[in-house]
């Protein structure tokens, strides 16, 4: 459970950051 909630955030962060570099 632990590898799983911080492999969320870190997806979270980085998909988040991805759109805002492509825009």
């Amino acid at each position: 459970e632990s590898s799983d909630l911080r492999e969320i955030p870190v997806v979270i962060v980085s998909s988040e950051n991805v759109p805002t570099r492509i825009d």
